[in-house]
């Protein structure tokens, strides 16, 4: 046996039952759709092990677990030749990221999942999709990857940067691409230390769900990487270190897309403007949550701490047109039009509820003269920063959201909230103890680009206490580190 395992996943924990898990399988039971037919990818920094003076990098997790492995397909994407058992050596590090997203039974969030490209960071940062810093190839898919399918979630429980910021710019513009073209979630991270600015990679994406710690015990601010002042944090989750806490957003991602190639009038759900918008919308304030008409959410908490019940049942209450009237939730997958849309919401409980709004949209990479992507073709657009040739960056759509009273029918009267920052590609209202009745949900600008908006009300309840599980994130290699310690069995 080699090496030694520092941290694990606790095998039955209270963030399941915190995060509205328990709550969930309880109210759908075997009904509910946990990652049939979904394809992930659990891009990892590896772990160097030494054998007969030769390095050998490990990544991937254990492929005897059956927990890892029962009931799903897993592939290794990393450098070649791959001269390891497999079965003998792994990543512990990989194995309990694993377990919190798809650990078979209930170990996991989405423990269905049928298809695992277990992959090492700087092959998805290269010839597996990214293709970093290659000043003629647009991000593609491998095509030894592709024929398993597109992935529809991505988890990267890493960080690091790369040596100057041109790189890291265009890394960041070229996951936005990967999200914004093809449809794919990337869950992402601050780093599991507080008090420092986050890592440029690849926690200051646009196009990326960004998690932290609801114990505060993790990086947080505001962007100085390829645009400057954009709130980080979109959701924050009670399990530590924030490796093994983030892979249960991945999990909650991973159950909309299932829910959304199952149900065909959910099937724009699975877009990752509209997921990135029902995480966000379902999500709990914790003690001390503040924002303002500028920055959309908290700085360290985001939307708030994960609630994957709420989440879904904002999904199951449907997608909605401009113009019509919801009861309590609803969502849609939009687009900006010339004037102010409306959607209405009616508050039916019997007392005052909190309402939850979140409009989401992508940054387009690729093509600076097509902001909104509608003419975008598969091929990328490149421009030179600081001499080097890197993706493009186009500007940024500037959507704003607010919420008003009505006259009960389809008026809008009195603001009651805005929404508008000028860098954020994300918009989020928390309103609280709004009596019943009817309300109007306004996004206005940028014709034609296409968001995510979603809504929820629910009971007036007291704003609860951060809770966490504390730990220590470890070291990885070169510039790459893991967001918890990892060894070999």
């Amino acid at each position: 046996m080699i090496g030694a395992v520092l941290a694990a996943l606790p095998a039955s924990a209270q963030w399941e039952a915190t995060i509205g898990l328990t709550d969930l399988r309880a109210r759908y039971g075997a009904s509910l759709p946990e990652g049939a037919g979904i394809v992930g990818w659990q891009t990892e920094a590896p772990i160097t092990v030494n054998i007969a003076a030769v390095d050998y990098p490990v990544y991937w997790p254990d492929l005897t677990d059956p927990l890892i492995t029962a009931g799903r397909s897993i592939f290794r994407a990393g450098p070649p030749p791959i001269l390891l058992d497999p079965t003998v050596t792994f990543s512990t590090h990989a194995r309990d990221v694993g377990l919190g997203w798809y650990g078979s039974g209930t170990r996991g969030v989405s423990p269905d999942l049928s298809t695992l490209v277990s992959m090492e960071v700087n092959t998805f940062l290269g010839s597996a999709a990214l293709q970093g810093l290659n000043p003629s190839t647009a991000p593609v898919v491998h095509p030894a990857l592709s024929v398993l399918g597109i992935p529809k979630v991505i988890n990267g429980s890493w960080a690091g940067q790369a040596t100057a910021a041109e790189e890291n710019a265009d890394i960041l513009r070229r996951a936005d691409y990967l999200a914004d073209r093809d449809g794919v979630t990337i869950v992402t991270a601050m780093d599991g230390v507080a008090g420092v600015s986050p890592s440029a990679l690849m926690g200051q994406g646009y196009n990326t769900i960004q998690v932290g710690l609801s114990s505060g015990a993790s990086s947080d601010g505001l962007s100085t990487v390829d645009g400057a002042g954009r709130v980080l944090v979109d959701v924050v989750v009670p399990l530590a270190p924030i490796s093994y806490g983030m892979p249960l957003v991945a999990g909650a991602a991973t159950l909309i897309a299932d829910r959304a190639q199952e149900t065909p009038s959910l099937g724009n759900a699975d877009d990752p403007r509209v997921v990135r918008s029902l995480i966000m919308t379902g999500a709990e304030k914790l003690a001390g949550w503040a924002n303002s008409s500028t920055q959309p959410v908290d700085l360290k908490q985001g939307a708030g701490e994960l609630r994957v019940n709420r989440m879904y049942d904002v999904l199951m209450a449907g997608e909605k047109t401009v113009g019509s009237a919801s009861d309590l939730r609803g969502w849609d997958l939009g687009a900006g039009a010339v004037g102010v849309q409306y959607y209405f919401v009616d508050n039916t409980m019997a007392n005052a509820g909190n309402l939850m709004v979140t409009l989401t949209w992508n940054r387009v990479t690729g093509d600076p003269n097509d902001p909104t992507g509608s003419a975008r073709t598969g091929g990328a657009n490149f421009t030179t920063l600081n001499a080097t040739t890197v993706l493009a960056a186009s500007a940024l759509a500037d959507l704003s959201l607010q919420v008003l009273t009505t006259d009960g029918v389809s008026t809008p009267l009195t603001s009651l909230a805005v929404s508008d920052s000028a860098v954020d590609n994300v918009e989020h209202i928390y309103l609280q103890n709004l009596a019943p009745g009817r309300y109007a949900i306004a996004v206005d600008g940028s014709l034609g680009t296409q968001y995510g908006l979603s809504f929820n009300f629910v009971p007036e309840v007291s704003v609860g206490v951060p809770v966490g599980i504390l730990g220590l994130a470890g070291l990885g290699y070169v510039g790459w580190r893991r967001r918890a310690g990892s060894g070999l069995p």
